[in-house]
């Protein structure tokens, strides 16, 4: 699987290398919300987790309709269980790397199309349990080897698939998306099946030459 996502984003920045007629480039900053949760979670009555996604990017334009728009993000992640106070937050370092459709609906508005592969390291977190009275009894690190790591976020590299939508006028593009995790997060399998990120997020980004 490493390797599959190593190929296809050296050929990715194969293509942008080339130099064609048209070739301009753009730079990003974004801000935004990840709604997360893990597939096939061992706990009951899980919900999702709201964190945060930040970070900066680069819109190389080969054409006038598409660009390849990797950015280096700040995500967090993964679940909470509301009945026992139980939240789950791995951070990661997140590289989506996206071939997006710019279509052109006005002079001064786009509508976005973006999709690619995305890929992540765990750069910490941590697993809290608290009392009904607000009082923390369990505050553990994630991705060691911990018992909460080893039933939750225990691997450090994450991989998979990014998609979204979205408007951009004139420099400020506001999109929805999701992504599909596709390298399991621990070594638990739950009836033959792995544990999983899963996420959408809501994003705002301002772009500058």
């Amino acid at each position: 699987m490493k390797n599959y996502f190593k190929s296809l984003a050296l050929s990715l920045i194969m293509i942008t290398g080339a130099k064609g007629a048209f070739s301009q480039v753009s730079y990003n900053v974004q801000a935004g919300i990840n709604l997360s949760s893990m597939s096939n979670n061992i706990m009951p009555d899980v919900a999702n987790k709201i964190g945060i996604r930040a970070g900066v990017g680069i819109n190389y334009y080969f054409s006038e309709q598409f660009s390849f728009d990797p950015s280096i993000l700040i995500v967090t992640k993964g679940f909470k269980q509301p009945d026992l106070s139980f939240s789950i937050n791995p951070a990661y370092i997140q590289i989506p790397l996206n071939i997006t459709f710019n279509l052109p609906l006005s002079l001064d508005v786009k509508l976005l199309f973006g999709a690619g592969p995305y890929v992540a390291y765990g750069i910490g977190g941590k697993g809290t349990l608290k009392l009904d009275s607000g009082e923390t009894i369990s505050d553990s690190p994630l991705f060691s080897s911990n018992v909460v790591s080893m039933v939750t976020y225990k691997k450090r590299f994450d991989a998979g698939l990014t998609a979204y939508i979205g408007f951009m006028y004139r420099n400020i593009a506001l999109s929805v998306g999701g992504d599909i995790g596709m390298t399991a997060v621990n070594n638990i399998e739950i009836n033959s099946n792995k544990n999983f990120n899963n996420s959408f997020n809501i994003t705002l980004s301002y772009r500058f030459k």
